[in-house]
């Protein structure tokens, strides 16, 4: 995803300048982002070629790592007119969440929530995303509507039905 890549691409950059300034003594540590919510299905290509997402303008992610480079991530989304969600750490994540690795340098790790996990939160929490889980369902079948029951879910009122035409 050519907007992820760009924002890793500066955050990069800007960690490295940050700590040329301040010298690199004691910070071998990376800064950890794990991306959720939207952000995290515009990551999955093939999740992402199969259903029409809409752009976010605000990113979900648990972040690890030092108060300053969280704030460098934080610029760094503020210049692509992204904000962080400071309210991430209150995403419900399924207990068996998993993360897809995306990237991983000396001074940045980023990984994103898989789908299911992804879908099956919303289908929880947010459920006025009735049209992306119901196409979600399609795709992802047994798999995406078991876990959603489990979670105490109603799969059916994510089927999408389209009045006949006439």
């Amino acid at each position: 995803m050519k907007l992820i890549n760009e924002i890793i691409t500066d955050l990069e950059e800007r960690l490295l300048a940050h700590r040329n300034d301040i010298g690199e003594s004691g910070l071998n540590e990376k800064i950890e982002i794990e991306v959720l919510g939207q952000m995290s299905l515009l990551m999955n290509p093939q999740l992402s070629k199969r259903i029409l997402l809409a752009a976010t303008a605000d990113i979900d992610a648990r972040l690890k790592g030092r108060w300053a480079e969280s704030k460098i991530f934080r610029d760094v989304l503020g210049s692509k007119k992204l904000r962080y969600d400071e309210l991430s750490t209150e995403v419900w994540l399924p207990a068996d969440a998993r993360f897809i690795e995306y990237y991983d340098s000396l001074y940045v790790r980023v990984s994103y929530l898989d789908p299911i996990s992804a879908l099956t939160s919303k289908a929880i929490k947010a459920k006025e995303k009735k049209s992306l889980i119901g196409h979600a369902l399609k795709i992802y079948g047994d798999d995406l509507a078991t876990k959603i029951k489990n979670h105490g879910g109603d799969v059916n009122y994510f089927n999408v039905t389209k009045p006949l035409k006439l």
